[in-house]
């Protein structure tokens, strides 16, 4: 309403100029002072307007105000860091054992013995009455294998052997003192040792096992048992059995 009175009496001036001059000026009506006066509020509104700081004005001049007075400040302090390095190399495992060729039989029954009460089975003489590479009632054999560590870490083994016919009557031995049956060859003893990591000097660790078989001649104890023993051996001869034997070493790193 102050901007409307004021609007009016600017009005009422120019009018009174103006019939000082002699001029017929018409009045202005109340509605005329009125819409006079809401014009100029309105501008004097937006000029207000211009010159009031915004919300959002005010925030970002506020973090420009904090980014500069951060950046400004100068935080000190000791610091250091210590680090190290270190590489180590995989020990290695490398065994082996002799006598085992790829694609080869091992000479388990390679070089036949004959067998009597007096056989020593360190030596023995060859079989002179048996064709070579065959076996029968009173002979024996033997398989020779050297086991071998080259590794960085101590190692076990044990050496297994199965034999595939029991009507055949083998047995067999790792010591030449305890022979089994060869239906109870699993139950062998003596097949299992360790062998050390090689010293400072690097030399190989070693370990020979033999494996032992028999074919005993003329058994049982009695006159009806040998003569039960020398049919089951003689259809044997004229049949074609072929048994097989086989021999194997696990190795494995000592925990």
């Amino acid at each position: 309403m102050q901007q409307a009175h004021a609007a009016g009496a600017r009005l009422k001036r120019a009018h009174a100029a103006c019939a000082c001059d002699g001029r017929a000026i018409e009045a202005p009506d109340m509605n005329t002072y009125a819409m006079v006066g809401q014009t100029e509020g309105k501008r004097e509104n937006m000029e207000e307007r211009k010159a009031r700081p915004t919300l959002g004005r005010m925030v970002a001049v506020g973090v420009l105000v904090v980014a500069v007075l951060a950046a400004a400040t100068t935080w000190a302090r000791y610091a250091s860091e210590v680090s190290g390095a270190d590489t180590v190399d995989v020990a290695t495992f490398k065994v082996s054992a002799s006598g085992f060729e790829e694609g080869k039989d091992v000479e388990l029954f390679t070089t036949v013995y004959e067998l009597d009460d007096t056989t020593d089975f360190t030596a023995g003489a060859e079989e002179k009455d048996v064709a070579a590479g065959k076996v029968a009632p009173g002979t024996w054999g033997k398989f020779e294998m050297t086991l071998q560590n080259d590794s960085d870490v101590t190692v076990t083994y044990e050496v297994k052997l199965a034999y595939n016919d029991t009507a055949v009557p083998l047995e067999f031995s790792f010591d030449a003192t305890t022979w089994k049956a060869a239906s109870a060859v699993g139950d062998l003893e003596g097949a299992k040792g360790e062998l050390a990591a090689p010293g400072a000097d690097g030399a190989s660790v070693t370990a020979t096992k033999t494996v032992y078989w028999k074919w005993p001649y003329q058994t049982g104890t009695t006159d009806e048992e040998k003569e039960a023993a020398d049919k089951t051996d003689t259809d044997l001869g004229t049949g074609t059995a072929t048994p097989k034997a086989t021999v194997s070493v696990d190795f494995a790193q000592k925990n």
